[in-house]
C-alpha cells in the first residue's frame, strides 16, 4: 500500500512538472524583447502586437511595448531552426528538476539478496603408509627348563616361551635387552638384530646357573657341627612358575664318650623340615641340634638328605 502511493505521488509531480515545461514553452515568445521575438515569426518582421486590458501600456527607454494577449497559434509559425536550441535548453532544464527525490522515499522495500557463504572446506587427513625400519628374527628359548616363562624385549612384554614352544620374534635392527623371568627371578641377555639374520637367544644357561635345577628340590648346603651342637643347612628350590611346598628328611650320624663310664656311644639326629617356596625361588632353612652330653665327638663327614618331595 504504502509503495503504491508513492507511485501516485511522483507521477502528480510528473504531471505538474510537465505541465508547467508547456506553458513555459507555449509563452515564451511574450516574455522575450522585440528584437528577440522577432526572430521566432515570419512575415513583416515585427512582433504584431494587441493592446493591453484598458489601453495600458509599458515604456522602457522610448520603446513601448504592447504584451500580446495568448499566442494564437493559427495565425504565426514558428521558425524551428531558432526555436529548436532553446527547447533543447528547456528539455535539459526540466529533466534536471524532475529527478527524483530518493532520499524521502517510503514504503516496502525488497531485501537485497546476500550471497550464501560457502561452507568452509572439510579436511581430511589421509593417513600415510608407516615407513618401518629394516627387521630381523630372534628366537627365544628355554632349552629343557620346565614351566612358561614371560619374556620382554626392551621393557616390553612381547610373549611367553615355554619347554616345547619357543617364542620366534620379528624385531627392528639394533641392540635390544631381552629379559625373561620366573616369579621375582629375572634373566637379561643383550642381543643385536640385524636385517636378514636370525639370532637364537637360550636362557637355559642362566636358568641353570640361577636355579641350578630343573625340578623341586633340596639339598644341604652347609654343616656346621660344634661340641654337642649341629647346625645343617638346607636349601630348598623351587624352578617353576608355582609356589611349592618343598620337604625333606635331614639326618646325621655322630658319636661320643659317655662322661661316666667312658663309653662310646653312636647316635643319630634326625629332621623333617618343610617349607614353603615361590616362583622360581630358593629358600635356606638352618637346622639346629643338641648331642648326647660327653666329649670325643666324632661327625659324620655330611649329613643325608632323603625324601624330597613338593606339593
Amino acid at each position: 500500500m504504502a509503495t503504491l502511493k508513492k507511485n501516485r505521488t511522483e507521477k502528480r509531480k510528473i504531471r505538474s512538472r510537465v505541465s508547467g515545461f508547456y506553458l513555459l514553452i507555449g509563452n515564451l515568445p511574450y516574455l522575450l524583447p522585440d528584437r528577440i521575438a522577432n526572430k521566432f515569426w515570419h512575415g513583416t518582421g515585427a512582433l504584431h502586437r494587441h493592446p493591453l486590458s484598458d489601453g495600458q501600456n509599458l515604456s522602457t527607454q522610448n520603446i513601448s511595448i504592447n504584451y500580446l494577449p495568448p499566442y494564437d497559434h493559427g495565425v504565426h509559425s514558428m521558425n524551428a531552426s531558432a526555436l529548436f536550441p532553446l527547447v533543447v535548453v528547456c528539455i535539459l532544464v526540466t529533466g534536471c528538476v524532475m529527478e527524483p527525490d530518493y532520499g524521502n522515499r517510503t514504503g516496502t522495500v525488497s531485501p537485497t539478496s546476500t550471497p550464501t557463504a560457502t561452507p568452509s572446506a572439510i579436511m581430511t587427513t589421509v593417513p600415510l603408509p608407516t615407513i618401518t625400519s629394516p627387521q630381523g628374527t630372534l628366537i627365544v628359548s628355554v632349552g629343557g627348563w620346565r614351566g612358561e616363562f614371560p619374556v620382554s624385549v626392551d621393557t616390553m612384554n612381547v610373549g611367553v616361551v615355554s619347554t616345547d614352544n619357543p617364542l620366534v620374534l620379528r624385531i627392528d635392527e639394533g641392540n635390544h635387552t631381552v629379559e625373561l623371568c620366573c616369579g621375582m627371578r629375572c634373566e637379561q641377555t643383550s642381543v643385536d638384530v640385524r636385517f636378514g639374520k636370525q639370532r637364537i637367544v637360550d636362557f637355559s644357561e642362566q636358568l641353570q646357573r640361577d636355579l641350578q635345577v630343573i625340578v623341586p628340590t633340596a639339598r644341604i648346603t652347609g654343616y656346621r657341627p660344634d661340641g654337642d651342637q649341629m647346625a645343617i643347612d638346607v636349601e630348598f628350590i623351587n624352578p617353576t612358575q608355582q609356589p611349592l611346598v618343598i620337604s625333606a628328611d635331614i639326618s646325621c650320624g655322630y658319636s661320643y664318650i659317655e662322661s661316666r663310664g667312658y663309653t662310646r656311644i653312636i647316635s643319630i639326629v634326625q629332621s623333617h623340615p618343610s617349607v614353603t617356596v615361590g616362583p622360581c625361588d630358593r629358600l635356606t632353612q638352618t637346622l639346629k641340634f643338641t648331642l648326647g652330653s660327653g666329649y670325643g665327638y666324632v661327625y659324620d663327614t655330611i649329613p643325608t638328605i632323603t625324601n624330597i618331595a613338593s606339593a
